[in-house]
């Protein structure tokens, strides 16, 4: 188990690598790095312990779905409570990320609540096409309406 001051530094190690790349940009040094500190991170059980944790790891994703490491992230923050997390992600759809919006807006439709729905109505006017559309699908999802396909 590492100590705090060992989650503070792989928590400025991620920072580091903000803004996080698009897919087609992202190199192999940085997907390597990435997907150590998280490996790293999700063997933490006190890191569910650390609300400072939240803001980080939602703008830990890119535009695009990360080779698949974006997974790592959002199976970091499903551990915390919902309510802990709920305004963070809130927060994130107004992120300068379009992947913290996209991922966000996933996010909250996965939560499938309802006061949600606001918040993510915003979004269908969003500039990017992959935000507008993870939007609409979490709408879908709080509605309970099958997305098609």
């Amino acid at each position: 188990m590492l100590q705090d001051n060992q989650i503070d530094t792989l928590l400025t190690r991620l920072k580091n690598l903000f803004p996080i790349p698009d897919d087609e940009i992202a190199s192999r040094e940085f997907l390597t790095e990435y997907e150590a500190i998280f490996d790293q991170l999700e063997t933490q059980p006190d890191l569910l312990n650390r609300l400072d944790v939240v803001p980080v790891l939602v703008e830990a994703f890119g535009n695009g779905g990360g080779y698949g490491l974006y997974w790592l992230p959002l199976h970091l923050l499903e551990k915390f409570d919902s309510p802990q997390v709920y305004p963070v992600l809130i927060e994130a759809l107004q992120s300068g990320s379009a992947g913290s919006r996209k991922w966000a807006a996933y996010m909250l439709g996965r939560g499938r609540d309802k006061s949600a729905i606001p918040y993510l109505e915003l979004l269908l006017g969003d500039p990017e096409t992959a935000v507008r559309e993870t939007a609409l699908q979490a709408l879908e999802m709080i509605r309970g309406v099958q997305p098609e396909e």
